[in-house]
């Protein structure tokens, strides 16, 4: 007898179990929260025979319960209409987080009313009609916990023929059906997130790839597909699939953006390359992606990321590349055009001011050559600013004087500021150091466009360059120093909307500005690109009617000065060299030009010098000329009709049984290219026309 006593719970406990694991398997293949609730409420009401069952979800952020579903036949139904209205499927009742957490332990609580099933949401009168026309008169609360997390409730109605369902199996069918409840929800939080990155993806139109590297699995998606014109069934995958439809000039870079991320050297993959498209074309993509798992020992086991097609981007990329180089070439053109006959204007302008000439004739030559200089800063403009925009300008490091480049940038600003009466100064600090190391012709360049510009727009008074050392005095342990150049001038100043202007290219104040001082706007543009180029800074303070300071810093590298000779050495020196020179002036010259005024302004200079010369009008003469006579030097036009100048050097530099003379490029082309090619070529040196007179005694005397 005790055996079968003990053998009927058992039974009956194996009973309930097993229809409990039925209950939570139907729950399982709930899709989503309304099937899910729907279970529920159709399992509770088979399991406690109850006249009907209530759902309700809980909404932690508005502490409120809301009815969701309702389990009972249509004629109940009708019922609770009538009694309570249309509104019960969704009525919300208010249950603070603090309640929530006091009626933790109480999975199941039982109520005998209605008013106090819906906490007081209900009144007693009409909970009373709600017993007497239902006769219901208990109701069961199954509080849904999981983790000190309520989900929901259901609330099971009864009468009182209805005996009341196990506690114990409430409790656990309370536990088991909160955790249905929270796989609905994150379920429903990831395909949240799977739309909304699904929409991120379509909105970027990238393609997404998944490589299993010990494998070589490489499974992509349609868009991946799309951008090569196949269809996802159309490709193997495998990841030597991606490598074949790589560029063959690209599978180095791809290959050393994936060493450099397999390396640990970078977290993230990124490379853009060609891959072909099943039209026979290329298309252009940026892939991207990164290590989502690593081995043990540190070797990648599964890279994820996108494809993105970058076709339109690189064609108008290249097309924008085209259109520099287009813009360059013209403007190359344009400039030796310009400069050709500008030779010939400003030589021989020079030229009549060394000559006896009366006043008026005096002042047309000043006016010519000053003419002349402005139009040449022009064009010198235009063409800094194109090589600044294609990222064209290299700068050169070179040990210089700074003393001496200060002088050479501020001589010509002086001459302007003495005709317009204003008084010009420099001081440099004699903390300075003598000789420091940077682009000597750009430092200059600086230095001019930040004086001529404060000459330019002062009527009256001062323009002040202040040169100095930031910093210790002595040379730093980094052998850097910062040099500072400070320009002040007391002439119309700019408002602040100006001042937030006045460094963009072609920048005017306005049209009066423009009439009455002229200029095309591009010097401090220029200025201050040039100053970012050599890592330095600049800032501009002004009041408008008081006047402008301009502060620009820049680092240089520091060099020990030469150490200087005794002045009787220097005296023997410079005889010597002077002696030198008028030997050398009488070794013979050919002059390659084929413009007449350029031959002329030539023949003018190197005769008022003494120079023994000859002359050629193209490269096809030039080599003929050499290969009958001996020539020290050559000084060689660059383009010229027929023979040009680069191809006449090589054929002179091409005859063994010749003495090979120096050759001096006297060109208008003017780029690092141009002077580039004129030294692969086999020049010696290179001159820039319009031709400064000086300048060409000092290297024909310099290389003879």
């Amino acid at each position: 007898m005790r055996k079968e006593n003990r053998a009927q719970p058992t039974t009956e406990l194996k009973s309930i179990w097993k229809e409990l694991s039925r209950m939570t398997t139907e729950q399982a293949l709930a899709e989503n929260l309304e099937a899910l609730q729907k279970v529920m409420t159709s399992q509770l009401k088979d399991m406690t025979q109850a006249v009907a069952v209530v759902f309700s979800l809980y909404d932690h952020h508005r502490e409120v319960m809301t009815i969701q579903h309702i389990e009972a036949s249509n004629a109940f139904l009708q019922k609770v209409v009538r009694i309570l209205g249309n509104g019960v499927l969704h009525l919300e009742t208010h249950v603070s987080k603090a309640e929530v957490a006091s009626k933790r332990n109480q999975l199941v609580i039982s109520f005998s009313s209605l008013t106090e099933a819906t906490m007081g949401h209900i009144p007693p009168a009409l909970s009373k009609t709600f017993h007497l026309l239902t006769g219901i008169d208990r109701f069961i609360l199954i509080q849904h916990y999981l983790l000190d997390r309520l989900y929901g409730s259901s609330v099971i109605a009864l009468t009182g023929e209805q005996s009341n369902p196990k506690w114990e199996v409430l409790d656990f069918y309370a536990s088991f059906a909160a955790a249905s409840l929270r796989r609905i929800e994150a379920e429903d939080v990831l395909k949240a997130e799977q739309a909304r990155l699904s929409m991120v993806i379509e909105g970027t139109q990238a393609g997404i790839w998944e490589w299993n590297v010990e494998t070589g699995e490489n499974r992509v998606d349609q868009r991946w597909a799309e951008i090569i014109g196949q269809r996802v069934d159309e490709i193997v995958p495998q990841i030597e699939t991606w490598r074949q439809l790589i560029h063959s000039e690209d599978h180095p870079i791809v290959e050393k953006a994936l060493e450099r991320v397999f390396n640990h050297h970078q977290e993230y993959y990124r490379v853009d390359f060609r891959m072909k498209h099943k039209k026979g074309h290329y298309v252009w993509v940026q892939s991207k992606g990164k290590v989502n798992a690593w081995s043990e020992d540190g070797k990648p086991l599964r890279l994820s990321g996108t494809h993105v097609d970058i076709t339109p981007r690189k064609t108008a990329e290249k097309a924008v590349m085209a259109a520099n180089e287009a813009k360059s070439r013209f403007l190359t053109h344009i400039s030796h055009e310009i400069r050709t006959p500008l030779n010939g204007i400003m030589g021989f302008a020079k030229l009549l001011q060394q000559t006896e000439t009366d006043g008026d004739q005096r002042e047309y030559a000043d006016l010519i050559l000053l003419a002349s200089e402005m139009l040449l800063a022009i064009v010198e403009d235009i063409l800094d600013l194109s090589k600044i925009e294609s990222g064209n300008i290299t700068l050169r490091q070179q040990l210089f004087n700074l003393k001496d480049i200060v002088e050479a940038g501020t001589a010509p600003v002086k001459v302007q500021a003495d005709a317009k009466n204003i008084e010009f100064s420099v001081n440099m600090s004699p903390q300075l150091p003598a000789h420091v190391v940077g682009d000597a012709v750009r430092v200059q360049q600086i230095i001019m466009n930040l004086t001529a510009n404060a000459v330019k727009f002062t009527r009256k008074g001062s323009v002040r360059l202040t040169v100095n050392r930031e910093g210790e005095a002595t040379m730093s342990e980094s052998g850097r120093a910062i040099i500072s150049l400070i320009v002040e001038d007391t002439g119309i100043g700019m408002t602040q909307e100006t001042l937030n202007q006045v460094f963009k290219p072609f920048y005017q104040a306005d049209n009066d500005v423009v009439h009455q001082y002229g200029g095309t706007g591009l010097g401090l543009p220029i200025t201050k690109e040039l100053v970012a180029l050599m890592e330095g800074t600049i800032e501009a303070e002004s009041k408008s009617g008081v006047g402008t300071t301009m502060t620009v810093k820049i680092p240089f590298r520091l060099a020990e000065s030469k150490s200087n000779r005794n002045n009787s050495d220097e005296d023997q020196m410079h005889a010597e060299q002077r002696n030198e020179i008028q030997e050398e002036r009488l070794s013979r010259i050919l002059v390659v030009e084929d413009q007449e005024a350029n031959r002329k302004m030539l023949e003018f200079m190197l005769k008022k010098k003494g120079y023994s010369f000859e002359m050629a009008n193209d490269g096809n003469e030039a080599v003929t000329m050499f290969k009958e006579a001996d020539y020290s030097l050559i000084l060689m036009d660059v383009q010229m009709p027929g023979m040009n100048g680069l191809e006449a050097t090589r054929q002179i530099r091409s005859l063994m049984n010749k003495k090979s003379p120096k050759i001096v490029a006297v060109t208008a082309h003017v780029t690092e290219e141009d002077r580039r090619q004129c030294m692969d070529a086999g020049m010696d040196a290179f001159l820039e026309k319009p031709i400064d007179f000086h300048q060409l005694i000092a290297t024909i005397d310099a290389h003879l």
